[in-house]
């Protein structure tokens, strides 16, 4: 049954690859992997909308910040609720054993939205530290840099730092959330934003908040799989696809 779904859930993003992700979305495995896994997801706007908007994305089981990026140059996220503070330090960074770097590209010509938020629920425990990186861009600047055939890129070269960077471990859906309060215009792209933990990664919803507009899509965050939600994960596929096929 296992293989079964893991097979769905890797079929399912091929076959939606062309409404959903600028490129099929790679295969995750369960335990883990030596190296890095680079990847683009393409978030859309639900009920019909042609707009979108796409994540470039690096996974690693190593750092891949220049040795001449220092501690000065992290933000980490301030945690809302709990214990407070913030959501680890550049030595709970330099410790982890999974890196996950995304960048937001605001570069969609038929898309007039201004960006304000990228929003991924997560299980906090599974966190060691977040934040982002100042003015660096994932296509030049990691020791790995994301060199996709094929990714959409229209960019002006502006890059952009969040305004805050927030870790809400309380409540039902807790959350990471960077927050832009000028936003992103088209043509810009965001700096370097991070997640690092001891966990692999599994595909989860993410959403691109445009006022009270929406832009949905799928990311890799540390996560443990289990059938069941590699079931929900297959079926989000499909949901997906129907809301941007359909006007409900």
């Amino acid at each position: 049954m296992k293989k079964v779904i893991a097979y769905a859930v890797l079929i399912a993003p091929i076959i939606f690859s062309g409404n959903l992700f600028a490129l099929p979305l790679p295969y995750l495995p369960y335990n883990g992997f030596s190296g890095s896994v680079k990847g683009e997801s393409m978030h859309v706007r639900p009920n019909g909308h042609t707009q979108e908007v796409f994540i470039d994305w690096i996974v690693s089981d190593h750092d891949l910040m220049p040795q001449n990026i220092g501690a000065g140059d992290f933000t980490f996220s301030t945690v809302i609720g709990g214990s407070g503070g913030q959501k680890g330090d550049k030595a709970a960074y330099d410790a982890s054993k999974y890196y996950y770097y995304y960048q937001i590209e605001n570069d969609n010509v038929y898309n007039n939205d201004v960006l304000n938020t990228l929003s991924v629920d997560l299980d906090p425990d599974l966190i060691i530290s977040a934040g982002y990186v100042t003015a660096l861009d994932i296509d030049v600047d990691l020791l790995e840099t994301h060199d996709l055939l094929g990714e959409q890129e229209n960019v002006n070269g502006t890059i952009v730092d969040p305004d805050q960077s927030k870790f809400v471990q309380v409540g039902l859906t807790p959350h990471q959330n960077w927050e832009f309060n000028l936003g992103l215009l088209f043509g810009e792209e965001s700096s370097i934003l991070f997640l690092t933990s001891n966990v692999p990664p599994d595909y989860t919803f993410s959403s691109l908040l445009s006022g009270s507009r929406s832009y949905d899509g799928m990311l890799p965050i540390p996560a443990i799989p289990e059938p069941f939600s590699m079931l929900l994960l297959s079926v989000g596929c499909i949901v997906l696809y129907i809301r941007k096929r359909l006007s409900f």
